[in-house]
C-alpha cells in the first residue's frame, strides 16, 4: 500500500491531525492510499491537542463517494467498531501538547472487496464539549488498481518521482536500471487500471520525458517494466 497526503492544509485552534511517525499536518487536506481491491487498506491518523486545557475528543465518519460493495470500519483509542458505526461510542482525552498515537491512535480499515476505482470518506475529530470550535477534518481517498501499488520496489530499478509534479505539458523522469537490462518501457495507467500509454526506454540513458498536454486532467500511475526485474512505480498528477 502506499500513501500519500496532498492539497491544502490549516492550523488547527485546539487540534491538529497528523500522518503517522510525525508526518505533516494533514487538517482539511486529502490523502491517497493505493491498494490491490483484494487487500485490506489501512489509513493511519495522529491526532495532537495544540491549545492550552485538555481535549476529549471522539471522531466521526462521514461517506463522501464511496464504491458499492466496500466496507469502512474506524478505530479509535484502543477500540474498533464494525462498518455501521459512523461515531466512536469512546472518547479519548488528549492532554495539552499530547498526541493521541500509537495504542491510542485512528485506523480506518477499508475494505475494497474486488472493487476497483476510488471511495472518499471524510474523518473529524472532534471535543465533545466544544465541537463547533475544536474540530478537525481529513479526508482520505481508498484508491484500487488492477495491479496496485507495491509498497517496495525491486532492486534493479531507480525510479524518481516526476517533476514537474503536477504538471500541464511535460513531465520527465529518471530512472536508473540494474547492469544486463536489454529491453524496459514506461507504462501509464489510469485510476481505472487502463494503460493509457507506453514509452519504450533507452537502457543506454538514466533519463525520459512524457508529453502530457493530450492527457485529461487526473492522476495516474506511472510504472516502469524491465526484463527479468520487478516493476516500479510512481504516482503522477496531470493538471490542465
Amino acid at each position: 500500500m502506499f500513501a500519500v497526503a496532498a492539497f491544502s492544509f490549516s492550523n488547527a485552534q485546539g487540534l491538529e491531525i497528523i500522518g503517522q511517525n510525525g508526518n505533516h499536518s494533514l487538517n482539511d487536506s486529502t490523502v491517497m492510499y493505493w491498494g490491490n481491491p483484494t487487500n485490506e487498506m489501512v489509513s493511519i491518523l495522529w491526532v495532537i491537542n495544540t491549545g492550552a486545557t485538555a481535549d476529549t475528543v471522539k471522531v466521526k465518519r462521514c461517506y463522501i463517494s464511496v464504491l458499492g460493495n466496500t466496507t469502512n470500519a474506524i478505530c479509535w483509542a484502543g477500540l474498533c467498531y464494525d462498518s455501521t458505526h459512523n461515531f466512536s461510542d469512546l472518547t479519548y482525552i488528549i492532554g495539552p501538547g499530547d498526541t493521541a498515537k500509537l495504542a491510542n491512535q485512528f485506523n480506518g480499515d477499508y475494505y475494497p472487496n474486488g472493487q476497483i476505482g476510488t471511495s472518499r470518506i471524510q474523518y473529524t475529530f472532534f471535543d465533545i464539549g466544544r465541537p463547533s470550535t475544536i474540530s478537525d477534518t481529513v479526508y482520505v481517498d481508498y484508491i484500487t488498481t488492477p495491479t496496485g501499488i507495491p509498497t517496495e520496489t525491486a532492486k534493479a530499478i531507480n525510479f524518481s518521482a516526476p517533476y514537474p509534479n503536477p504538471s500541464n505539458s511535460t513531465v520527465n523522469f529518471s530512472y536508473s536500471l540494474a547492469s544486463g537490462v536489454s529491453t524496459a518501457s514506461m507504462k501509464i495507467f489510469n485510476l481505472l487500471g487502463e494503460c493509457i500509454q507506453t514509452l519504450p526506454l533507452n537502457t543506454n540513458k538514466t533519463k525520459t520525458a512524457l508529453n502530457v498536454q493530450s492527457i485529461p486532467s487526473g492522476i495516474y500511475v506511472c510504472e516502469i517494466e524491465a526484463n527479468g526485474c520487478k516493476p516500479a512505480y510512481q504516482k503522477m498528477i496531470v493538471s490542465h
